[in-house]
């Protein structure tokens, strides 16, 4: 089993060291963020009324949606060792990409127990695993279709029939009150806007935040599309070594296989930790690019073989 193998590749003494909480990385990687968010926002005041709208909207749009990365850390509650920090910025990522944040750690949860398990895991995307439904996955419709469902009957305390495979019953009232309270946000951003009659919000938050869910999509389609259907988590998980302004803007996600191997392990600590990995692990993809060039070809030839490999 992998587990084993990576006991023995990293000694316990080892996991403990990287699994040290810190609050200091999460902040720089947070004012990173922010600043990039700030950055970009700019570039599309400046672009507007001009055909350098479209790109500087896209690239906008890709800042806010990588807000997914502080999002899944703090679900996995490593990003700050401040409790209080952490929650935080779980809340307000979530807000800013909306995604629910209650629903999310739970079926997060059951994704790292049952990773690429056909029947148990509520994250495989299957629908990507051919090259129709990996360009449909990929626009984010699907994405974002869920999100409004979930905004809408969450509220009522509904959940879908597959939520109910993994989202305990006692556990629908939290779901529903976060839904309450993102809807409450919403609207009090419309009231806003309506009240100061200023299009701000849409420009600089929802239409970005739109456009830019593409490209975590096809983020999300990497990590484990084409990989083992089983349990090794050395062989059923993507890593795709980005070039560090990119990969810290996702918050180390890249390396997904060494998050999968010790998922307790803080972002921050990640790079150490695929120095112990890297030749033990199957699928390695050059670069953002390189990972969705590795997913189609499986989505052409349907081989569960690395396509690349350190």
């Amino acid at each position: 089993m992998s587990a084993a193998r990576i006991n023995r590749i990293v000694p316990r003494q080892t996991r403990n060291e990287l699994n040290t909480l810190r609050d200091g990385p999460g902040v720089a990687f947070l004012a990173y963020h922010l600043s990039a968010m700030a950055g970009t926002g700019w570039l599309l005041h400046m672009s507007l009324g001009t055909w350098w709208t479209v790109p500087a909207m896209l690239a906008h749009g890709y800042v806010i949606a990588a807000l997914f990365g502080p999002f899944h850390e703090t679900a996995h509650r490593s990003a700050f060792r401040s409790k209080w920090l952490n929650e935080s910025v779980f809340w307000v990522s979530g807000v800013a990409i909306f995604y629910l944040k209650t629903v999310f750690r739970i079926e997060h949860t059951a994704h790292h127990a049952h990773t690429q398990d056909v029947e148990r895991d509520p994250q495989r995307i299957p629908m990507a695993e051919t090259f129709r439904g990996y360009v449909h996955y990929a626009t984010g419709i699907p994405s974002l279709r869920l999100k409004l469902w979930r905004l809408v009957h969450h509220t009522r305390g509904k959940i879908g029939e597959h939520e109910k495979t993994y989202v305990p019953a006692d556990r629908v009232p939290e779901l529903r009150r976060d839904a309450r309270i993102y809807l409450g946000v919403y609207a009090l951003v419309v009231v806003v806007s309506l009240y100061f009659q200023t299009w701000a919000a849409v420009i600089y938050w929802f239409l970005p935040a739109i456009l830019g869910e593409p490209f975590q999509r096809m983020i999300r389609i990497a990590e484990h599309t084409g990989c083992e259907l089983g349990p090794d988590m050395l062989r059923n998980t993507r890593t795709t070594l980005a070039g560090a302004p990119l990969r810290w803007l996702n918050w180390n996600m890249a390396l997904h296989a060494e998050h999968h191997a010790i998922s307790s392990t803080p972002f921050h600590a990640l790079p150490r930790l695929h120095a112990l990995l890297a030749p033990h692990l199957t699928h390695v993809s050059r670069g953002y690019l390189g990972a969705q060039r590795d997913v189609i070809r499986f989505t052409s030839d349907g081989i569960r073989t690395p396509a690349s490999a350190v």
